[in-house]
């Protein structure tokens, strides 16, 4: 009898100790669950979107700075002598001084028209077409001066509606050799020292272009032309009692050289051999340049020039 009571209290002891063992593991899990994770970020939820996934690679261009994508123009060959072509062609007969103006500047766009560009090919026009007018400062001394609505009218007939400040400016290096430079801009009038000289000028065929090719594009909101060029020096040979004419290609505007020589002829005096300049012309037109003018309809429904570049 003895012995089994000793048997059944060993029993009630070891089921004790197991009832404590098991409240006691109870409330450790109990509190283990509570506790935040020693290192959470190693810990991932199979459910829950990965972040990194989702995040743009900073190696990548997401496109919110990008540039804005270039629009690709129509563009339609049309006939150099129709008359949309021939209307701007005529009302923008460039005389050398202008187009000088452009070639040493070598390209623009509308947007990025140079400030001194636009008031050199005004003033070159007001300086050739008398809109301007002489003042004798006395002993010899001539200044002459245009005023601000002059000159604004030709920016308006060349470039149309354009951003531009009234300002003082250096000349072109090709010029009407009677206009010293620089042009001084103060109380709405524009002036520049003036001398004359004598002799001859062939200026006015310093630069020769030849257009070739025109497109419409888009349907009309621009016009390209396309022109040959060439960039004339003029040389009076005393054996020949002759003026030697070189045509070159170029024309190094910061040395003063022209480059590039294609073809020559000869003239009797300071007038173009036209006939025999243009069949030369012709017979080397696969070595000359080209170049391509804009014209940009604005909302009077005119042309204006608007871009200038080397094809």
């Amino acid at each position: 009898m003895d012995k089994k009571i000793q048997v059944l209290q060993i029993l009630v002891v070891i089921f004790a100790i197991c009832i404590v063992g098991l409240v006691g593991y109870i409330v450790y899990d109990k509190l283990n669950d509570n506790k935040e994770p020693d290192n959470p970020s190693s810990e991932v939820d199979e459910n829950k979107p990965n972040e990194d996934e989702n995040k743009p690679n900073e190696d990548e261009n997401t496109g919110d700075e990008s540039e804005p994508p270039i629009v690709q123009e129509e563009k339609e060959e049309i006939n150099i002598n129709d008359k949309i072509v021939k209307n701007i062609l005529d009302k923008f007969d460039f005389n050398s001084e202008v187009l000088s103006n452009l070639y040493e500047v070598g390209e623009f766009s509308k947007d990025n028209i140079p400030n001194y560009l636009i008031l050199r090919t005004a003033f070159a026009y007001a300086s050739l077409d008398d809109s301007g007018k002489q003042v004798d400062k006395g002993d010899g001394e001539f200044v002459f001066e245009v005023s601000t609505k002059t000159l604004e009218k030709y920016i308006k007939d060349i470039f149309g509606n354009v951003n531009y400040t009234h300002q003082s400016f250096d000349l072109g290096k090709f010029r009407d050799a009677t206009i010293m430079g620089p042009v001084t801009y103060s109380d709405g009038i524009y002036s520049s020292d003036m001398q004359f000289l004598g002799g001859f000028s062939t200026l006015q065929y310093a630069i020769i272009e030849h257009p070739y090719k025109a497109e419409l594009v888009n349907d009309g909101e621009k016009i390209n032309i396309y022109v040959k060029t060439v960039f004339n020096d003029w040389y009076y040979d005393e054996a020949l009692d002759q003026f030697k004419i070189t045509a070159y290609n170029n024309y190094d505007y910061d040395n003063y050289k022209y480059l590039d020589d294609i073809f020559y002829i000869y003239g009797q005096d300071d007038t173009l051999p036209e006939a025999e300049f243009n069949k030369y012309f012709d017979n080397n037109y696969d070595k000359i340049n080209s170049y391509i003018y804009t014209f940009e309809k604005q909302a009077d429904g005119n042309y204006y020039l608007s871009g200038f570049k080397k094809a």
